[in-house]
């Protein structure tokens, strides 16, 4: 299948190809890590043929439609073909390796994961009271999905990879991903601060306090500093980080949730369910009086997963 030199792209070989594809995405799940490649291969093999027919002329809508039905499946399954692959470490690393066209979306599904993960997690943050963090992120949304230039799409490439980095602990990848970012973008406050915890996090505290300067004369207001801070610290799973900038969003922001919110993360990750649970539950109750039902109701379905998991056995092994 992945073998483009010696395929035809007549409509039935196409087709055929098609049907091969969907195949083994529906039995993804029992394939080989191989296979799972194989699937991205064969993504740019159809890729290519359908491209070819549709200048050739061939009348291909049957197939552009089997396409588009494929495309979703991958994006369905892209955390277990991200998985297969060795995890984003890996597909970054077939993707350099075979030098992947950056149009391939599929070669770039460590990075629509990240982005879907900051997306869930922003809706959840959406809310804040005065509507600081909602304008900056409208603001962002602007610039990212509406025709954005050339320089803020590279930068948003890069901050992407810099989460899956960070996500997967490896800070020296994240800070070069953000450096790069920085190139593009340098008035970006969200960058200077995420690049002020890493290089925290790395022992620069001297860079690291010079970034932050640099993002606090940027940034509209002190909220949107802490709030990329507490963000950083979620990628990061750093619970002090987390409770850094919660405290500080509780000293000067009182009436909202989100001081609560990143107390509550970091007393879940540490294991204090009952604290985590009290934190939530208050961030669930500033949110509803502030009328965000949608913010209300997320946490309100937090909490709840969160009391299961408070009550599920502990397995004595997984105990220090």
């Amino acid at each position: 299948m992945t073998n483009t030199g010696n395929s035809t792209g007549s409509p039935r070989s196409i087709n055929a190809k098609l049907d091969q594809l969907e195949g083994a995405i529906g039995s993804l799940s029992f394939g080989t890590d191989e296979q799972a490649l194989e699937i991205l291969e064969g993504m740019d093999e159809i890729n290519a043929l359908l491209a070819h027919g549709q200048q050739a002329g061939d009348q291909l809508d049957a197939e552009w439609v089997q396409w588009d039905y494929i495309c979703q499946q991958v994006k369905k399954n892209a955390n277990l073909l991200v998985k297969k692959i060795g995890g984003p470490a890996g597909l970054m690393k077939r993707r350099s390796e075979l030098q992947a066209d950056e149009t391939a979306w599929w070669w770039n599904l460590d990075e629509y994961l990240a982005h879907k993960r900051k997306a869930a997690w922003r809706k959840t943050l959406i809310g804040l009271g005065g509507g600081l963090l909602l304008l900056a992120l409208l603001a962002g949304a602007y610039q990212l999905f509406l025709a954005p230039p050339p320089e803020v799409a590279a930068s948003y490439r890069h901050r992407t990879s810099a989460e899956s980095a960070m996500q997967n602990g490896d800070l020296t990848a994240a800070l070069a991903e953000i450096d790069l970012a920085l190139s593009y973008t340098p008035d970006d406050y969200e960058l200077l601060t995420i690049r002020s915890v890493l290089l925290e996090k790395n022992g620069d505290l001297q860079s690291a306090e010079e970034a932050l300067a640099q993002a606090r004369a940027l940034a509209p207001a002190e909220v949107n500093v802490l709030m990329a801070q507490g963000q950083t610290s979620l990628y990061l799973q750093d619970a002090a980080g987390m409770r850094a900038a919660g405290e500080r969003l509780e000293e000067g922001y009182p009436a909202s949730p989100y001081g609560p919110i990143f107390l509550g993360s970091a007393a879940e990750l540490e294991g204090d369910y009952p604290s985590a649970l009290q934190y939530l539950q208050e961030a669930a109750a500033r949110a509803e009086a502030q009328g965000d039902a949608n913010l209300s109701g997320n946490l309100r379905v937090r909490v709840a997963m969160l009391t299961q998991k408070s009550l599920a056995p502990v397995d004595p092994t997984l105990t220090p």
